[in-house]
């Protein structure tokens, strides 16, 4: 009997841990900065990998990356929206990612969400959430559903 509750509760522990597992894993790209993203990852409460994965979708790890929208460095951030961090600084700017996205999550409940309100920004979120309930993502911008789909397609979040 104890046997089979032993067989039984690994089994069990198996099929959850394929369940959160993600086969996803930090290109070589991105492994120099890969205790960076493990240490605010830690720090700030966010899933596993789950900035890894950001850094990725926002630069490629290119940490002098620049869009045309003004963003700047690993996580592309706006220097305008957030003059506190230095932006091109990969130490700096992960960390600001990990306390941002937490804010976020904290504010709106979901990592799915925060992830919305970090490509979109907050007040455009907060404006789809409120007119669109649970179908918020549908008000989003393309880029900003597409960049939801992508990461989470990696990185199993809710």
């Amino acid at each position: 009997m104890k046997r089979s509750s032993l067989l039984i509760g690994l089994l069990v522990l198996a099929a959850t841990s394929l369940f959160y597992f993600s086969a996803w894993s930090i290109p070589a790209a991105g492994r120099r900065f890969a205790e960076l993203f493990q240490r605010a990852e830690y720090t700030h409460g966010v899933p596993r990998h789950l900035l890894a994965r950001m850094a990725q979708q926002e630069s490629n790890y290119d940490p002098n990356a620049r869009s045309d929208a003004g963003a700047v460095g690993i996580m592309q951030i706006v220097p305008r929206w957030h003059p506190t961090v230095n932006a091109l600084d990969p130490i700096a700017a992960i960390d600001y990612a990990g306390e941002l996205l937490r804010r976020h999550f904290d504010r709106f409940g979901s990592w799915v969400k925060a992830l919305g309100a970090y490509n979109a920004g907050p007040t455009r979120l907060a404006r789809e959430v409120s007119a669109g309930g649970v179908n918020w993502l549908a008000g989003m911008p393309a880029e900003t559903q597409a960049y939801i789909a992508r990461i989470t397609a990696d990185v199993r979040v809710s």
